[in-house]
């Protein structure tokens, strides 16, 4: 939960002065906790929340599965009618042993593996040309709110929910980063368990969503924290939550278990230390005045009907001619009456308290989340790992079969006539000698007995290893995830280029769901950009890893940003280190052929010496001047052209070609 001190709407009064603060402040200090109770939005919040639980059940089974364990479905139990049973524990009653091979995890991994090795880029322009530095400049404040936030980390995780379910959560907000010890934009991804919306949602991009919602359980401390602003309210709140000021030293034993978030209930948490608050944003509409100032440029929303902008205007119009002003030259205020449509928040007890009610505090004027669903083929939802379930039980089954045959079938059994045995010896004795090496038993044949002998049978029957080789490869074909992308052996005869082949094609089988997983970086990161234009007010240094974007670009200027209109684009690969080793042999190139001067090398380099090497001889070449020298001798220099000269002729081939087509 984050806490917002902006002004959303302000008011007009007079000659258009700004007066109270918007009722869009979200847990602001100047708002106190409301002692209202709307039962009919909890109600309706709990059944949004209920109308999931098959999505949630469904996801927590794909997550056991991709865990291993893939024997805890419950059936119904043969010897019992009536009462169900796990797998595992069936299984095991009949003398067995429920062994699995976790395909899932594998094929998982590599997935996994295709992602972090195609990083994803952000890339901000502007509409107009002459802007560009300035789409520089918001795209390397958006690296920096991704280094705050650990990023890569938390798209890792992202990436592994939307894969495992189908639907991830990304949430926004303007908070204090503690461990940073900082005020900035806040970045977190949502479980699914705490997340509730309407499930009435067809389009694919999420765009009719009017209700979505999120379950927080914190400690008492943090409530009072967020929602009190006296000690009465302080009181109030803890006679609220009783039950979980008085449980502060109980302890979770489900400690590094999911099962405290797949028992979760709308009202009660499961940790009994904390308090459940349910914050819920819903879309609602009224008509509003909007308004047109031309004494200060401004265009906002006024609680004035147009029969009171009229009234403001002609006083207006008679201080101007008092003071002698032309009525022609007197600013006035342009009005008019919409239906607008805007988000509110509520931040609400299990009992049905109203702790905080307000309109959205952003500018953007939407809700705080960004959720993406595959495929959301008419509002269903599943993820890679749900695919090939059938498959993994499949194959649990063969090894278990093919287990329990082999556990049953005769394994060198000696069959030996008892007239055989000689007198001298007993059966264990026989079987000793039997299994010794050099081992010799002496015995006296009689008429009719039999020759001792073992049986070996053949432990998989005929047909099981096809069937389950059959299996193996479903599950590639399914996920899309072939032997040729997890890297393993090529047969022998195999071309270079067929591999290669058959790789790219199984990249290509899973780039839907991939495309899918961009467009919800590319929504987070809009969101981003317009959190960035509306929070930071000053000028400050933007501190990013990735050497990019360099020189004026590190300073992020609202004043600039305040009225260009900018797009963004996510990319896929170019922050590969294939796609910058290409680039420094192309920058390389260029130097050689004297097309650029090595601190235009240096300025570009993605080298992590770079920056230094650049401030180093720019303060030689500082210094070289102040002495009334020149920064480099013109014999060394014409050294240097001729030497760059001869170089350029063993230039990268690639690189010189790129060159070539470029320059023309």
């Amino acid at each position: 939960m984050a806490t917002h001190n902006t002004l959303e709407h302000q008011r007009l009064k007079g000659e258009g002065d700004v007066s109270s603060p918007a009722p869009g402040q979200v847990m602001g200090s100047e708002r106190k906790a409301d002692r209202s109770i709307d039962m009919d939005m909890l109600y309706h919040c709990q059944n949004l929340y209920d109308g999931l639980r098959s999505f949630r059940e469904r996801r927590a089974r794909a997550r056991r599965y991709h865990r291993g364990d893939q024997w805890g479905d419950f059936i119904q139990d043969p010897d019992n009618p009536g009462s169900s049973i796990r797998e595992d524990e069936y299984i095991m009653s009949q003398g067995r042993v429920p062994l699995k091979q976790n395909v899932i995890r594998q094929l998982f991994k590599n997935l996994m593996g295709q992602f972090v090795n195609n990083p994803m880029a952000t890339i901000v322009f502007a509409r107009n040309r002459e802007d560009a530095t300035i789409g520089d400049m918001m795209g390397n404040a958006i690296r920096s709110v991704h280094d705050l936030n650990y990023m890569k980390k938390l798209e890792m995780a992202a990436f592994q929910e939307f894969a495992i379910s189908g639907m991830v959560v990304g949430k926004h907000s303007y908070d204090i980063i503690s461990d940073k010890n900082t005020e900035d934009i806040v970045i977190d991804i949502v479980n699914p368990n705490k997340i509730f919306f309407n499930t009435d949602t067809i389009d694919p991009r999420q765009n009719d969503i009017h209700t979505i919602g999120e379950l927080h359980d914190v400690p008492i401390m943090e409530i009072i924290s967020k929602f009190a602003q006296s000690e009465e309210d302080e009181r109030w709140l803890r006679e609220l939550y009783t039950m979980e000021y008085f449980a502060d030293y109980m302890a979770d034993m489900r400690g590094l278990t999911a099962s405290h978030l797949d028992n979760t209930d709308f009202y009660i948490p499961v940790n009994p230390a904390h308090g459940r608050i349910i914050e819920v944003w819903t879309k609602a509409a009224e008509w509003r005045t909007y308004a047109h100032d031309y004494a200060d440029g401004t265009y906002r929303i006024i609680p004035e009907t147009l029969e009171e902008v009229e009234l403001i205007n002609a006083q207006r119009v008679l201080d101007a001619f008092e003071m002698g002003i032309p009525e022609e030259e007197v600013p006035l205020i342009s009005a008019k009456r919409v239906y607008d449509h805007f988000w509110i928040v509520k931040y609400m007890t299990p009992y049905g308290h109203v702790l905080y009610e307000g309109e959205t505090p952003y500018d953007h004027r939407e809700h705080p989340y960004v959720i993406t669903m595959y495929p959301g083929i008419d509002g269903e939802v599943w993820g890679v790992v749900e695919d090939i379930i059938d498959q993994q039980r499949y194959i649990n089954r063969a090894f278990t079969l093919m287990d329990f045959i082999i556990g049953s079938s005769a394994k060198g059994v000696l069959l030996v006539a008892e007239e055989t045995i000689p007198d001298d010896l007993t059966l264990d004795d026989f079987a000793d000698e039997w299994t010794k090496v050099n081992g010799i038993i002496k015995y006296k044949a009689k008429g009719g007995a039999q020759i001792p002998q073992q049986i070996a049978n053949n432990s998989v029957p005929i047909g099981l290893q096809e069937i389950l080789a059959a299996q193996l490869k479903l599950s590639y074909d399914i996920s899309g995830i072939h032997q040729a992308v997890q890297g393993q052996q090529a047969k022998s005869g195999t071309p270079a280029s067929l591999y290669a082949q058959e790789t790219q094609n199984a990249t290509t089988n899973v780039k839907d769901f991939m495309e899918a997983f961009v467009f919800f970086r590319e929504k987070m990161d809009t969101k981003t950009m317009l959190l960035i234009q509306q929070f930071y007010q000053e000028r400050r240094w933007l501190i990013v890893k990735e050497p990019e974007y360099k020189g004026e670009t590190k300073m992020y200027d609202p004043d600039l940003v305040r009225d260009v209109l900018l797009d963004l684009k996510v990319s896929q690969g170019p922050d590969t280190p294939v796609y910058r080793q290409l680039m420094e042999d192309v920058l390389i190139a260029l130097f050689q052929a004297q097309a650029i001067t090595v601190e235009q090398l240096l300025e570009n380099s993605s080298l992590p010496f770079a920056d230094k090497l650049l401030s180093s001889i720019r303060r030689e070449r500082e210094r070289m001047e102040s002495q009334g020298r020149p920064s480099i001798n013109p014999d060394l220099a014409t050294e240097m052209a001729e030497a760059g000269r001869m170089a350029a002729s063993g230039a990268n081939p690639k690189a010189m070609d790129m060159i070539n087509k470029a320059m023309g």
